[in-house]
């Protein structure tokens, strides 16, 4: 069991870390956007 834990812990943190990227670029995509949209009015 305590090989199958550390291999989950692995997945984990490889999730983390890919959603942390995924929600990192999202946000500066919105961000940038909406200072486009702000910028207009």
């Amino acid at each position: 069991m305590k090989g199958r834990d550390r291999y989950n812990e692995g997945i984990k943190e490889e999730l983390n870390i890919y959603f942390t990227a995924c929600f990192k670029e999202n946000f500066s995509v919105l961000y940038t956007q909406s200072q486009d949209l702000i910028g207009v009015f």
